[in-house]
């Protein structure tokens, strides 16, 4: 009997051991109950604010750091193009060309460059430091711009071209009066090749031939001169004188068409009066003797043909009136013309 109540002790004490807590728990508040359900809960939340809190800051400092980490990153940039346009140039070479050996000596500006000059067409544009401040500039500062665009480069070529016509045909000359015939000769075609329509090249390679009685050839720059529209009185005029020289009268007559204004010209019907005068035709000759002496009374030649003229004609007063005029204006003659005249003057003598 007593083993067994013994065992029961035992086990009335290990059950109470574990009523207890039973007990404990249920003789706790129910204020306190409630709050060990909520426990995990709020632990959760507490946890996602904290969390939701670390990823806001991060963001705002990747905002406050990211602009000062750009500026810092294009510094290099804007101190190697300064030093680019600021340096003085330096001989580039390819980047299959640096060896070992210099590749020490190699600037980046330098291979940049390199780069730069083979991927573009162009030759590159410096640019104006970005510390430099840009200067307003005022309406008056600016150039009007052409309503056609290629108007300032044809003017532009246009002078271009006149200055080198003018140094052309200068150095021509220049060479000409030292007697080098074939320096002249050559200026002056290089300008006909390169400006066709420059007049003064033909007339006076036209007069370098002519000098060296090569008529043939000084005809043909003077016919090339007309086929190109230049029709002017100075090409006919030397077109006659050539055939003048080569005693080719009815050839002279033909270049000395009266289409030309004979105050501007006088020289050029003073020249068809004596083709005339020699072709036999006295008559035609005086008229344009006498409108030349009507023009310029002072000048003694043009006395001097009428009157050469009319005596042809047999008509002695009116040639000894010309010959008395010529001989008053002899300082434009020469001696033989002066003795001339006063022979003819004694001869008539009534």
């Amino acid at each position: 009997m007593s083993v067994i109540n013994k065992m029961l002790q035992d086990l009335e004490q290990r059950g109470a051991a574990t009523e207890q807590p039973a007990r404990l728990a249920t003789h706790m508040p129910v204020s306190q109950q409630y709050w060990l359900r909520r426990v995990p809960w709020r632990l959760l939340v507490m946890l996602l604010v904290a969390a939701v809190l670390l990823l806001s800051w991060q963001l705002l400092l990747k905002k406050t750091v990211q602009p000062e980490l750009v500026a810092l990153q294009d510094e290099p940039v804007q101190q190697t193009e300064l030093s680019i346009v600021q340096s003085e140039p330096q001989p580039l070479h390819h980047p299959a060309e640096i060896t070992q050996e210099n590749e020490s000596l190699v600037q980046p500006e330098q291979v940049v460059a390199v780069l730069a000059l083979q991927q573009a067409s162009v030759p590159p544009v410096a640019t104006v430091p970005a510390t430099e401040p840009e200067q307003a500039t005022s309406p008056k500062d600016v150039a009007p711009r052409s309503a056609n665009p290629g108007q300032l480069s044809i003017a532009r070529h246009t002078e271009s071209a006149a200055a080198q016509q003018q140094r052309l045909l200068a150095e021509a000359r220049q060479a000409q009066q030292n007697g080098q015939s074939a320096e002249a000769i050559r200026l002056l075609q290089q300008l006909q090749q390169q400006q066709p329509s420059v007049l003064s090249a033909y007339l006076q390679l036209a007069r370098i031939y002519s000098q060296q009685q090569q008529w043939q050839t000084a005809r043909q720059w003077l016919l090339q001169a007309l086929n190109l529209g230049l029709e002017q009185p100075e090409v006919y005029f030397m077109l006659a004188t050539i055939a003048a020289e080569q005693q080719d009268w009815l050839q002279a007559l033909a270049h000395l068409p009266a289409r030309f204004e004979l105050t501007s010209h006088p020289d050029y019907y003073g020249l068809k009066a004596a083709v005339l005068q020699q072709l036999g035709r006295p008559a035609d000759a005086y008229f344009w003797y006498r409108q030349l002496h009507l023009l310029q009374p002072t000048q003694a030649r043009w006395s001097l043909g009428a009157a050469v003229v009319l005596e042809q004609q047999q008509q002695q007063r009116a040639a000894r009136y010309y010959f008395q005029q010529a001989l008053a204006q002899r300082q434009n003659l020469s001696v033989a013309s002066v003795d001339y005249i006063q022979q003819r003057l004694a001869a008539t003598d009534p």
